[in-house]
């Protein structure tokens, strides 16, 4: 029997696969309930109505709607770290960084699309990969920031330089 995905088992891509839809279909039934967790900016309301020409009812469905898809973007990212994590040789490491391996002395911090992250955060990211790359035991390893929808189509492996507003 052949696999869905030949580097990853199917059992794997199972677990990874429902963990990502019962974390959606419980904000989806928990919407309404949920819906006022954060407050939510009338002036977006108001003005979102003015402009597309629609009801408040209409308008809050479309909140609705868009929290959903919030909470799906951002189960993806926990998504691709637990397929990543998933295949042989890598894990997920701490809080500073998302995974390690160990054979390939490689650290990584993965984003769901190259958009994820504002470019002045992307110092920060910078920052946690070379604290880890300086603790004991990691001196060997090279530290990667991964995007899985790169802006481009076309694969690239280039050095990961950030702006830097504070020191240029």
């Amino acid at each position: 029997m052949m696999s869905i995905l030949p580097f990853l088992l199917d059992e794997d891509l199972r677990i990874c696969t429902e963990k990502i839809v019962r974390t959606i279909e419980s904000r989806v039934l928990n919407v309404d309930r949920q819906l006022h967790r954060n407050v939510i900016d009338p002036f977006s309301a108001v003005f979102g109505c003015l402009v597309q020409g629609m009801e408040p009812d209409q308008w809050l469905q479309l909140e609705k709607v868009r929290q959903i898809q919030k909470t799906l973007e951002n189960g993806l990212g926990e998504f691709h770290q637990d397929i990543l994590s998933s295949l042989p040789g890598w894990e997920r490491m701490d809080d500073v960084v998302d995974l390690k391996n160990r054979d390939l002395k490689m650290v990584a911090e993965v984003k769901n699309k190259f958009n994820t992250t504002k470019g002045s955060d992307k110092k920060s990211i910078y920052d946690n990969l070379n604290s880890v790359l300086g603790r004991r035991g990691y001196e060997e390893y090279n530290g990667y920031y991964v995007e899985v929808i790169p802006k481009n189509p076309d694969p690239y492996n280039m050095p990961f330089i950030p702006p830097d507003n504070v020191t240029n």
